[in-house]
């Protein structure tokens, strides 16, 4: 609570005497009237009533007095109150306008717009379309945390939003254009997969030369005129094999390259294998021994299968170079026991991660080795758009152990 100012202090300092004084001349009045009119009752009567009444106007003159006193006080005080109010509103409204956030308020009953600042203005025309999900739900429910949502734009674009609603009597939604961020990591993404073929070019090269070397040499062989039916179908059976080696090879690639797919219900075991049967063609791979646990039923996850194989294939190369080719690398599954996410390790046997680059692994670009740097920082931002987790640490023998978290689909045991 704010301290009176000095000049009230001082006013209800002078009523309080005046008051006292009041009181002690009733008092001694009361005295001398007792020992003066003790035999004239009908006296004593009007003199207590003239006495009331005069008291009464006293202290009422008093504190008009006072008041016509502290009056030009108490106009300066409420001159300074109102300066200080427009210059907080001021303050406040200039703040309001100039933050590079989306701010809408709102009355919390009817959800009638009370003000929109410059920016809200300029990219929505200052209306969000609260009556459509998933804007009920969100002012329903409040939620703490940040949430990410499409917002169309006035001009028809669609635009990638952190909303945050706050108050109670009125509502306050802060939106944050995330728009610009989510193209780059989209790029660093792409940038990535593209470095990631690059690696495994070489190794599907090598794979594709040795079926091609065995149909020219079946070719070869089918232009004897003098070759036998059996013979021929044999050989012809093998081109055959060869090129459809050569046709799974190049799909598998291909599929990799292929941009996100979108969400759906995958089996990340399967997403785990077809991301080690990618990498098994690549040179620090090729005398890497995979072992796999917890692959014995489905692990289904709500995610964008092209986008985790490519978290896999960056997991599985780096392990590979740390390793330098030689050595195991061992996948575990294992699911909470509440059912509702499920963990994946990927452990090496190399030397491990140094203490001093552990707080700085995923950062953009950093790299101990001749890599862009990019690859576990896009990793981990593949793994946090599906709302998982992913970290890294030593294991207690030796090597490096990457730990993937995700959620759970609902209904998978």
């Amino acid at each position: 609570m704010n301290p009176l100012p000095a000049w009230a202090t001082r006013s209800h300092l002078k009523l309080t005497l005046y008051f006292l004084l009041l009181t002690g001349a009733a008092l001694a009045g009361s005295w001398w009237a007792s020992e003066r009119m003790q035999t004239d009752p009908e006296r004593m009567q009007r003199w207590w009533l003239l006495s009331v009444l005069a008291l009464g106007l006293l202290g009422w003159l008093g504190v008009l007095f006072q008041r016509l006193r502290t009056l030009p006080a108490r106009r300066e005080e409420l001159r300074q109150w109102a300066a200080q109010v427009r210059s907080d509103a001021q303050r406040y409204q200039e703040l309001f306008e100039s933050s590079s956030d989306l701010l809408l308020l709102y009355e919390a009953g009817t959800l009638r717009r009370i003000d929109a600042n410059a920016r809200a203005r300029a990219v929505l025309e200052g209306r969000l379309p609260l009556e459509s999900e998933p804007w009920p739900r969100l002012l329903r429910e409040r939620p703490q945390e940040l949430q990410e949502l499409e917002v169309r734009a006035a001009d028809g674009s669609l635009r990638r939003m952190e909303v945050r609603i706050s108050g109670s009597q009125f509502l306050l939604i802060s939106l944050r254009d995330r728009t610009r961020e989510r193209e780059m990591e989209r790029e660093l993404a792409i940038r990535e997969r593209l470095s990631s073929i690059g690696l495994l070019t070489a190794g599907v090269a090598h794979e594709i030369n040795n079926p091609l070397e065995g149909i020219a040499n079946y070719l070869k062989l089918l232009e004897n005129p003098q070759l036998s039916a059996e013979a021929r179908a044999r050989h012809l059976g093998q081109v055959q094999h060869g090129l459809g080696r050569i046709r799974d090879l190049v799909r598998e690639l291909l599929r990799f390259a292929r941009p996100q797919r979108g969400d759906a219900s995958i089996d990340l075991a399967e997403v785990i294998q077809a991301a080690r049967k990618l990498v098994a063609l690549s040179e620090p791979l090729r005398k890497v021994e995979f072992r796999f646990e917890g692959f014995e039923r489905p692990c289904i996850v709500t995610a964008d299968a092209g986008r985790l194989e490519q978290v896999f294939v960056n997991l599985f190369l780096n392990a590979g170079h740390a390793m330098q080719g030689a050595g195991s690398i061992r996948v575990r599954i294992l699911r909470e026991s509440g059912g509702r996410a499920v963990s994946v390790r990927v452990e090496d046997s190399g030397p491990g991660i140094a203490p001093e680059h552990l707080q700085k692994l995923f950062d953009p670009f950093f790299t101990t080795g001749e890599g862009s740097g990019l690859g576990l920082s896009v990793s981990w931002g593949i793994v946090r758009a599906h709302g998982g987790m992913l970290r890294a640490e030593n294991l207690p023998g030796g090597g490096a152990c990457f730990v993937l978290d995700l959620p759970l689909s609902s209904g998978t045991g």
